[in-house]
């Protein structure tokens, strides 16, 4: 099962566009690949080939080995990313698409956890794009497979992308309950996903006027250690906007 890294539209970054690797090897790589990926895409013969010629691409195979099968999802995920880094969305959701169908032909256990895959990459692809209520479709289906994985870190990702989803849709209260299940799981066994929880969440709190609920959440979180610069940066921002930051000033103080 892949999981990505959840989206957030209220960081003032291009970070949306970028977070997606693959969660089976609990990183997030891929992002640092599309992104690096961009910055040479014109000098690299082999991508402009790629993307002059999609027929390159291998179509669904029935009679592949699941192996075969999950190295060519993989291949092929990749591929549907550099395509959405050059633009091209066509071609990348249809290179998503074919993932479902591939994930489709694989033997029992191994396909429930590809579909749930490969439904996330949908969701996540057009959540990307803004089109909530797409992203919704793929990912309320991803949903049930997720809750079936044994690792934690699908579930919440999953669980975070719908509530971005649905607070893009206008729907708080649904967004709200998806993301306070992902942020009580990330507690618990993936706290390297908690800020970005706790960023969409804030955002929820602030829309009701309930700005010292936010500030508490944000001192919560920013009391360990946050790896990603941005996100601390940003959740930094917010508690002075919110006028705590003689609350950050003390905080710093006491640890000196």
């Amino acid at each position: 099962f892949t999981v990505m890294k959840p989206v957030s539209f209220f960081l003032g970054l291009s970070f949306a566009a970028f977070v997606y690797p693959f969660c089976s090897n609990k990183t997030f790589a891929q992002a640092d690949e599309i992104s690096n990926f961009n910055k040479d895409k014109k000098n690299n013969p082999h991508t402009n080939q790629l993307r002059d010629n999609p027929s390159t691409f291998p179509k669904p195979n029935k009679n592949l080995s699941p192996s075969k099968t999950l190295s060519t999802i993989a291949q092929s995920q990749k591929e549907a990313q550099k395509f959405e880094a050059f633009g091209e969305s066509k071609k990348a959701e249809s290179i998503l698409l074919s993932n479902l169908d591939r994930a489709k032909t694989l033997p029992y256990p191994l396909r429930e956890s590809a579909i749930g895959s490969a439904l996330n990459e949908l969701g996540s692809f057009h959540l990307r794009r803004l089109r909530f209520s797409k992203a919704i479709k793929y990912l309320e289906q991803s949903l049930p497979l997720a809750r079936k994985q044994n690792d934690v870190s699908c579930l919440v990702v999953v669980l975070s992308n719908l509530a971005e989803a649905y607070l893009g849709n206008a729907d708080v209260q649904t967004a709200e309950n998806f993301l306070l299940e992902a942020i009580s799981l990330s507690r618990i066994s993936c706290t390297d996903l908690l800020p970005y929880m706790v960023n969409t969440h804030v955002e929820i709190l602030k829309r009701r006027g309930e700005y010292n609920e936010a500030a508490g959440e944000i001192l919560g979180v920013l009391k360990f250690a946050v790896d990603d610069e941005d996100i601390a940066i940003e959740l930094t921002y917010k508690l002075l906007s919110l006028g705590f930051g003689n609350i950050l000033k003390s905080e710093s103080e006491l640890s000196l």
